[in-house]
């Protein structure tokens, strides 16, 4: 409580000689007017006077003076303009965006979250608006949602607010400050003669809640709104090591080598250990002492999982964890799914190519795949038929040859192209001159083509997405393009040809190249698959995953780490799409009318450096502009003298009241 002298010294004087004049009001002699009365009357009447000059007396019996000179101290005091230092907010219109990334569940404020703490000072905020004050809530991660648009009731925002629930992904402001500007600055509709003016844009106060830990991928023009950051977390540094990297290598599996890498992340400020305990399916297989982590640095090191090599016969969960607890313990554990080996099925189908059957015959390929060569008849029978349509096969290489149906997996066309209409090729060309290839393709990888000469090849088209792989002087020569899930990959020149007696002709001198069995290799890898055993692809939380299933699955029931089945059809391009994923850990997918199956399962884990790093950010860069964060409030005074000033009408409407009735009486 504090007070502000609003008189000046000669006002306060007057002021004070008012409460002694209404004291000595009720000493004045009332003016008596002659009378003729009775003598008992009058008797009467001498009495009561005598009471009316007795102050004591009086003081004791008269309610009225103890009202009068209780107004009188309610005015001396709000002229003392009593009050309290409080929050002002500048402006009318308000933007709140609250982060509620990953980072924002750390505990390093007491019993509180971050993002509960960001959540009280919003409310402390919506309760200091005017009544006319507009605000909009919006929270954020790698994703933002428009909880409330602008609005003045604070019922309804304080309502909202309740409803911003913690998530488990990354952040990034660029879409919440996009939303922000598009609802602070409207514009026009569309670009046609035929649109629709909105309102007009206002300035508004951007006011950002966040731990600083926030991705701006792309500039954003912020217009009409003027940022404010109010940095959210301990401002010491938090007490945090966490797993930042996680994965499995699976090279060595042919030499009987598995190993498991791990990456830590220090965010305290002084080097440390921790405790790391290493389990399969709940059972523990290793533990260690982590190397000693530099403060604010991180280091690496290794498992090895050799002694699992001779088990494997259905999916294993394998979990790394710290031991020691601290602030935030979403990075303190991650798991990984280890795959049981299972080789790929690949058919050749091809009228006789030595040099493709001699490289697929390879000990690496051999270890990987299995591979069947079959005449171009094959395509003709019933067996074909069934298998290439239920999935029996993970890879088919077509050489000079085409069939009448694609079937139900990758394929790779050799000196011929799809039954697509989407899918065309020229002329044969000749000579065939290399000019470029494409070295950051998985299938090229390691592949110099620099030596290879082509007698004849054709110029290639594809559908929509077609990725040229190898460039001509003409154009295109092999190309790689989606199909309903699946992916062609097309030569448009062959290795052999036949000439007009049928005898087998050489059209390219690859094969002679060591580049030639570096690319079957490649193929098989990535087209078909390999036998090795396969980690499943770490998932970031929210990302979408393809769940691998035959194509006889038309249905599938998956079950998260916390919560109930949920049933995910086939969607029309031929694949099993699941987005929901927004709980750190190990799913489980299953075809929903075998419970029996093996089931595939895939993980979901964070491992994020930036969220890892607890350090709260001190300053909020917004593009080129640099936002102070301020943990402090704006002061202003809340004035209690208005209040004051009320008490004192009341006391003069109840004094009023008494007297009245005194009188009617």
């Amino acid at each position: 409580m504090s007070w502000m002298n609003a008189l000046l010294w000669w006002q306060w004087l007057v002021l004070a000689v008012v409460p002694p004049l209404i004291v000595l009001l009720y000493f004045l002699k009332l003016r008596r007017q002659p009378l003729v009365v009775p003598s008992t009357f009058l008797w009467t009447k001498t009495i009561e006077d005598m009471h009316v000059n007795s102050l004591w007396q009086r003081l004791r019996q008269n309610l009225l003076l103890f009202l009068q000179l209780l107004l009188v101290l309610l005015l001396m005091l709000a002229c003392l303009r009593p009050g309290c230092q409080g929050v002002e907010l500048q402006g009318d219109r308000f933007v709140f965006l609250i982060d509620q990334s990953a980072s924002m569940s750390a505990r390093d404020l007491g019993d509180r979250t971050r993002l509960e703490e960001a959540k009280l000072q919003v409310q402390q905020t919506i309760k200091r608006m005017k009544p006319r004050d507009v605000a909009m809530l919006i929270s954020f991660s790698d994703r933002a949602e428009v909880v409330q648009s602008f609005t003045s009731d604070q019922n309804l925002l304080q309502r909202k607010l309740a409803d911003v629930k913690q998530t488990q992904y990354k952040s990034d402001i660029s879409e919440a400050l996009l939303a922000a500007s598009g609802l602070a600055n409207p514009g026009r509709t569309a670009t046609e003669a035929s649109d629709v003016q909105v309102a007009d844009s206002l300035p508004a106060t951007l006011m950002i809640y966040s731990d600083g830990a926030v991705l701006l991928a792309q500039e954003i023009l912020l217009g009409n709104l003027t940022p404010q950051y109010f940095p959210i977390g301990s401002p010491e540094t938090p007490n945090n090591v966490g797993i930042v990297a996680f994965a499995i290598d699976d090279e060595g599996v042919a030499d009987g080598k598995l190993e498991a890498y791990a990456q830590l992340q220090n965010s305290i400020d002084m080097d440390r250990q921790v405790q790391l305990s290493l389990t399969v399916d709940g059972n523990l297989l290793d533990a260690k002492t982590s190397p000693l982590l530099k403060a604010g640095a991180t280091a690496g090191l290794s498992f090895d999982l050799s002694r699992l090599l001779g088990n494997i016969t259905q999916p294993q969960r394998i979990k790394l964890s710290i031991e020691e607890s601290d602030c935030y313990t979403l990075d303190n554990s991650v798991e990984i799914v280890l795959n049981p080996p299972r080789p790929r099925n690949v058919l050749v189908v091809t009228p006789g190519n030595d040099y493709l059957q001699l490289a697929l015959q390879t000990e690496q390929i051999a270890r990987i795949a299995k591979v069947e060569v079959r005449g171009r008849d094959f395509l003709s029978t019933p067996e074909y038929s069934e298998r290439s349509n239920l999935g029996g096969y993970d890879l088919v290489i077509f050489d000079q040859c085409q069939p009448a149906v694609m079937p139900q997996c990758n394929t790779v066309f050799l000196g011929s192209i799809p039954n697509d209409p989407t899918w065309a090729w020229g002329e044969p060309v000749f000579p065939t001159a290399i000019i470029d290839f494409d070295r950051s393709h998985p299938v090229m990888f390691g592949v110099q083509l620099t030596q290879v000469m082509i007698i004849e090849g054709r110029p290639l088209t594809g559908p929509k997405g077609v990725q040229s792989l190898l460039e001509a002087t003409y154009g295109s020569i092999m190309a790689i393009a989606p199909r309903s899930g699946f992916e062609d990959l097309v030569i448009s020149f062959p290795l052999m040809s036949a000439d007009e007696q049928g005898n087998p002709t050489i059209n390219s001198n690859w094969p002679s190249q060591l580049s030639f069995p570096l690319f079957v290799s490649n193929v098989i890898q990535v087209l078909g698959g390999g036998s090795r055993l396969l980690a499943a692809q770490n998932v970031s939380p929210g990302e979408v995953t393809r769940l691998p299933m035959p194509q006889t699955v038309m249905q599938v029931q998956l079950k998260p780490p916390q919560g109930n089945r949920l049933l995910i059809q086939r969607t029309p391009s031929n694949e099993f799409v699941f987005s929901q994923t927004d709980q750190v850990g190990v799913y489980e997918a299953r075809p929903s009318d075998a419970d029996d199956a093996l089931p595939v399962l895939f993980a979901v884990n964070l491992m994020d450096p930036r969220e890892s790093d607890l350090l709260v950010r001190e300053q909020l860069k917004l593009g080129d502009e640099q936002v102070a964060g301020d943990r402090s409030v704006q002061p202003a005074r809340q004035e209690y003298w208005k209040w004051l000033v009320m008490a004192g009408l009341v006391v003069l409407v109840v004094e009023w009241l008494i007297y009245n009735r005194r009188v009617l009486l």
